[in-house]
């Protein structure tokens, strides 16, 4: 019974006290799988938690306090729970470093996959009956009901681990601070849990292991609505548990993970976290700047590089004067697309901006001013001081379409391809560059290829009837509907690694056939179908099939992006992340790379262009890609 614990000593036949007789500390660990430290199952303990004075913890099954013993019964409801134990183990241990010896009682409810939305099953939302708020609310009035009759009175203090699967739903995101409120208003009005108790969120990390299911997005509208919750209640304070990015890729870290939990919801709740891990609510970047840009055509549109920002604890509040910024999650998704509205940005995320420069004049500079957190940095964009001449590459380009026959390239039209050469030849993706066919200003400068300027698509076409044919505005498009198309002079064979490599097509529409615009002339290895219905399926040296559905039907550009054995990527018009597949790699075989499919059916869309890369192109470069081509082609659509 309780009093074998030795929490209190009485005479038969006498009440409990009326007043607490000793001064404790009643400890909840609430919240989904990494509150329990799923990782840990398994594991084997620290020795120093052999010894953690006078604590124990609430025996759910058996309704009554057990001794705390970490790894035996430190789980959900103080089970076994294959041996896990949570953030209280170190939490407890430096309670007594610090020469707090109070006894300390645990409630524990941690259930893997809850989420706090109400989701129909398995969530802490106070509305669905017989879920985790019921069944802390039982636990902590049966625990607490047990103290009383003991007279011992506590201090309360929750710990909150819980995000993750309302990540996975942007709309449950979105209403996570609303619904951790709520969470709150009804423990205290249950009597589960003071309203003047502390609360300490160990807020959610940025996961990538969690991809699968959940978002960049997601991830960062709960963290932010629970750095939110911190900000507006006293008796809420929150951790960082970003401090080892090298389990990112862990949806459950084990030790020594949970100990630095522990360490920080401690130092949290005697108010020296900010002293020694740094304050969350820190919104100063230390590395704000971007490199001015001079040198630039006279209207052009100017992009900075992208900037991860540093120093931030958590979200941060962006504005623009005189631009526009756009913030990039890890993964290239975006968090925000191009604005000049007040938004926010949080650790792990980018920072671009653009701007238009002067629209005529020489040396006229423009400038942009951002602000991140109240620190303000000027981004200039600066003209030519002179009229520029013509690339190297721009003269090369426009002398071999002359001699392939084509129309003389001059004027404004040199200029639309020169600057294209100028943005590109300085950047790192150029020199990876395998192929380069854009729609320009007649068939035979849009045969030839952008990057050795010798090299041009060639027809290749049982019939002419099933030929892919150019017209000015539009790009290519299959006369027939199979048996034709044009080789873009690759052999996947020899020319592309097999982990590392890209193919990037530009649509001036998408299909509305079932069938493919890209293939090789092997065993299907590489194969790319966009759908106007927002349905794909690409391969690029794959051994099986990449299917996705629901993805934007705007035109423009989409990369097929191979970046290991078990790693594909298919990026969007913008160049961002559309989608990932794991479908394993193969040795490429094929001995060409085609537009259309001259040994089958093909797709109704119309191409704009196609280019090779040698390499895995990343985000960043995809996205200075998109804009960069994206700029060329609008410029001979009219």
């Amino acid at each position: 019974m309780q009093t074998a614990l030795g929490l209190v000593t009485s005479v038969a036949g006498q009440d409990a006290p009326a007043t607490p007789i000793a001064d404790a500390v009643l400890l909840s660990i609430a919240g989904q799988s990494n509150a329990r430290k799923a990782g840990n199952s398994g594991g084997s303990p620290a020795a120093k938690y052999a010894a953690l004075g006078a604590s124990w913890i609430w025996d759910g099954a058996a309704g009554d306090w057990a001794a705390y013993v970490c790894g035996s019964n430190s789980g959900h409801r103080g089970e076994a729970d294959s041996g896990a134990w949570g953030s209280e183990a170190e939490f407890l241990y430096r309670m007594r470093q610090s020469g707090d010896d109070r006894p300390v009682y645990i409630v524990k409810e941690c259930v893997n996959g809850q989420s706090l939305a109400q989701s129909g099953g398995g969530d802490w939302s106070p509305q669905s009956a017989g879920e985790r708020f019921d069944g802390y609310v039982a636990q902590s009035l049966a625990a607490r009901a047990s103290l009383a009759a003991l007279g011992i009175g506590a201090e309360d203090v929750l710990l909150w681990n819980q995000g993750e699967a309302d990540s996975n739903s942007q709309a449950a995101a979105d209403l996570y601070l609303s619904n951790f409120e709520a969470l709150l208003q009804a423990l205290s009005d249950s009597g589960a849990f003071p309203g003047d108790g502390t609360v300490i969120v160990e807020r959610i990390r940025p996961c990538s292991a969690d991809l699968a299911t959940s978002t960049y997005t997601g991830q960062f509208t709960v963290r932010e609505a629970q750095e939110r919750a911190a900000e507006q209640s006293a008796r809420v304070r929150i951790v960082s548990l970003d401090f080892d990015a090298g389990n990112f890729a862990s949806l459950h870290p084990a030790e020594p993970w949970t100990e630095g939990c522990g360490a920080r919801c401690h130092a949290a709740w005697i108010g020296t976290y900010a002293a020694t891990y740094g304050a969350v609510s820190d919104k100063v970047a230390t590395n704000l700047g971007f490199s001015d840009s001079p040198n630039v055509a006279p209207g052009a549109t100017i992009l900075s590089e992208p900037l991860p920002l540093a120093g931030i604890g958590g979200h941060a509040e962006v504005s623009i004067a005189g631009g526009e910024y756009r913030v990039s999650n890890p993964d290239g998704t975006l968090w925000q697309d191009w604005s000049s509205a007040t938004g926010t940005i949080h650790p792990y995320q980018s920072l671009q901006l653009r701007q238009v420069a002067a629209a005529a004049g020489l040396s006229s500079a423009t400038q942009c001013t951002v602000t991140v957190g109240g620190t303000s940095e000027t981004w200039t964009v600066t003209t030519h001081a002179s009229a520029p001449s013509l690339e190297p590459e721009t003269e090369a380009f426009i002398a071999q379409v002359s001699a392939n026959g084509g129309a003389t390239i001059t004027g404004s039209d040199a200029d639309a391809i020169d600057a294209l050469y100028g943005a590109a030849k300085g950047a790192p993706w150029w020199s990876d560059m395998l192929r380069l066919y854009l729609s320009l200003g007649d068939e035979t400068a849009s045969r030839l290829d952008l990057v050795d300027r010798v090299t041009s698509m060639a027809d290749v076409a049982p019939l002419t009837s099933n030929a892919w044919a150019w017209s000015q505005g539009l790009g290519w498009q299959g006369l027939g509907t199979s048996n034709g198309g044009l080789s873009l002079q690759v052999a996947p064979a020899t020319d592309l690694p097999q982990d590392n490599c890209s193919i990037l097509v530009w649509y001036g529409a998408l299909a509305s056939t079932n069938r493919s615009e890209i293939n090789d002339d092997g065993p299907g290895q590489s194969y790319l179908r966009v759908l106007d219905n927002g349905a794909a399926r690409y391969l690029l040296n794959s051994s099986g099939n990449a299917n996705v559905s629901g993805l934007t039907t705007a035109t423009g550009m989409r990369a097929v992006v191979r970046d290991g054995p078990a790693s594909l990527r298919l990026h969007g018009h913008d160049g961002l992340l559309l989608d990932q597949s794991s479908v394993a790699s193969v040795a490429p075989v094929a001995d060409d790379l085609l537009i259309g499919n001259p040994g089958g059916t093909y797709s109704d869309a119309r191409i704009l262009g196609v280019g090779v890369a040698q390499r895995a192109l990343s985000a960043p470069e995809l996205q200075a890609i998109a804009q960069h081509v994206g700029t060329l082609l609008a410029y001979f659509a009219v």
